[in-house]
């Protein structure tokens, strides 16, 4: 495997991690200088989370949408800065749901249906014998109440 982090991966964690910097979640890493460098404690986080995120999936440039969503998730869900731990298990539901999202087809794709004239005339008196179906059930359905309706009329007039 390449150990090489691509640019791609680089900004796009770096621009995650700066967002959720100026959210001022809880237990952010701090900005001061380490001792002995030029390096913020932000700055080393940063590159930590990088190479220790690189070899944890098969990413790829496809990835940089599902880590983008990842960090706006992540910002609007918690008040504090995530483990690596936390972030990689988000980005896991995040990457899943965007998936189900790619493959449920929506309702507009499906073709209407191409009948034939024969399939049209079967539909037709299929949906004719339904009604008439209907109809009958409905005089077997309100009969009784109609006829207690009448014998309750009948013996008021009384």
């Amino acid at each position: 495997m390449n150990k090489e982090v691509p640019q791609w991966f680089s900004l796009t964690m770096i621009e995650g991690m700066a967002a959720l910097r100026v959210l001022k979640l809880r237990n952010p890493p701090s900005g001061e200088t380490i001792p002995g460098t030029s390096l913020t404690v932000a700055d080393a986080n940063a590159r930590t989370w990088i190479t220790v995120l690189w070899p944890a999936r098969g990413w790829t440039e496809k990835s940089v949408p599902h880590l983008a969503r990842t960090f706006s998730e992540w910002a609007r869900r918690n008040e504090e800065w995530p483990t690596i731990a936390a972030f990689l298990e988000l980005f896991d539901e995040v990457r899943a749901k965007a998936h189900r999202e790619e493959t449920v087809p929506f309702r507009d794709a499906i073709p209407a249906p191409v009948w034939t004239p024969d399939k049209q005339a079967r539909i037709e008196a299929a949906r004719q014998r339904f009604l008439v179906k209907l109809d009958g059930m409905k005089k077997v359905m309100f009969a009784p109440s109609l006829a207690a309706h009448k014998l309750l009329h009948a013996r008021r007039s009384r």
